[in-house]
């Protein structure tokens, strides 16, 4: 629908963004982001007075996941049926449904290195959303309106890109990241605001977060390595060090910046 200006000024912008996103190096960076995310932002996960249970269900439960999301599990069919599914920063850059409904008909071909690039970030994307409307299914039980409201509870558990109007969608087009930079912050903003999730995210943002950047900070004062590092790494990355090997850890995007890097 978009006119032919716009088609042709959207090139550079897809190309940057599918260059970025597809890079195996920020699909791992994405996922390590996005399950720390769900820590912060889950609205049905275990709280820190259950630490077996935040255990399981901050790091076993996404990775078993992984294996749901790449089978298409009877969980991921529900996950999709329920209205889950197409929210994911690589849904964008589907041409149709049309195609994704070959895409699942047809399978992958050996040598279509770009869908299978596509489908790995995907997976990685939909197994913390997965995770959420598997422990929302649990809590608001398996009727038309459970399902629903578990469905936008693992949308809403990350930036949902498919979240958008008609003007930001036009722009989105041309300008990389533009719908995810408004999300990512309305996100957070949302979270603080809201009584009801804020006794929650506050309480995660200071254990997961502000506490351990106090101690690297404490541990790393009198280190001369970390002053090398410039202050867009150190403010998106815990930096520390095993031996002389630097070890960087990605914190969220908005949230991880605001309470690390401030």
């Amino acid at each position: 629908t978009a006119n032919l200006l716009t088609k042709i000024l959207r090139i550079p912008s897809r190309t940057l963004r599918a260059g970025a996103i597809l890079n195996p190096r920020f699909m791992q960076k994405n996922a390590i982001r996005d399950t720390w995310g769900g820590w912060l932002f889950t609205k049905y996960g275990k709280s820190i007075k259950d630490p077996t249970g935040m255990f399981i269900d901050t790091i076993y439960s996404p990775f078993a996941m992984l294996s749901v999301a790449a089978k298409k599990g009877p969980l991921y069919v529900e996950w999709l049926k329920s209205g889950g599914g197409m929210s994911t920063m690589q849904s964008l850059d589907r041409d149709a449904v049309v195609k994704k409904l070959e895409e699942v008909r047809s399978g992958y071909k050996p040598y279509q290195v770009v869908k299978w690039l596509r489908q790995t970030a995907e997976i990685s994307e939909e197994a913390n959303r997965l995770s959420e409307f598997g422990r929302a299914l649990n809590v608001e039980g398996k009727t038309r309106l459970g399902r629903e409201i578990s469905a936008f509870a693992s949308r809403d558990l990350s930036v949902d890109f498919a979240k958008m109007g008609l003007q930001v969608k036009a722009l989105n087009q041309i300008i990389p990241f533009f719908n995810a930079t408004i999300q990512g912050g309305d996100k957070f903003l949302r979270a603080m605001v809201n009584p009801k999730d804020r006794k929650d995210f506050l309480p995660r943002v200071l254990g997961f977060i502000v506490l351990p950047s106090l101690m690297l900070a404490w541990l790393n004062k009198d280190d001369e390595r970390v002053k090398e590092f410039y202050e867009e790494e150190k403010d998106f990355n815990f930096i520390t060090f095993v031996g002389d090997q630097a070890i960087k850890i990605p914190v969220p995007f908005e949230t991880g910046v605001l309470a690390h890097g401030l």
